[in-house]
């Protein structure tokens, strides 16, 4: 979040737009839909309609809410996503942990 919102300072102070884009599931998602909504310089919020209305919702609560072509963070502290309980006992779930 930090950098993302150092990079939209920077494209402001050039005078630049910018559209933080989302295919990548649902917490960047939400993420991203912060950083369009602070910075004044957000074009727009890119997303893939049929990912937050499909298999976002399969993999987590709490997610942005899509009305009326806009999109505003959920209610709830911090970015409000948060990942299914029973994600982690899908046959297809892959967990990696960093050191």
């Amino acid at each position: 979040m930090t950098e993302a919102k150092a990079i939209a300072a920077i494209a402001e102070a050039a005078e630049l737009p910018v559209a933080p884009h989302d295919c990548t599931g649902p917490v960047v998602w939400a993420a991203s839909t912060h950083v369009s909504l602070h910075a004044p310089n957000a074009l727009i919020q890119e997303c893939v309609r049929a990912f937050f209305s499909g298999w976002y919702t399969e993999l987590a609560e709490g997610l942005p809410i899509y009305e009326a072509d806009t999109v505003r963070p959920a209610d709830g502290p911090g970015h409000g996503v948060r990942l299914k309980p029973e994600l982690w006992d899908r046959p297809d779930a892959h967990r990696r942990r960093s050191g």
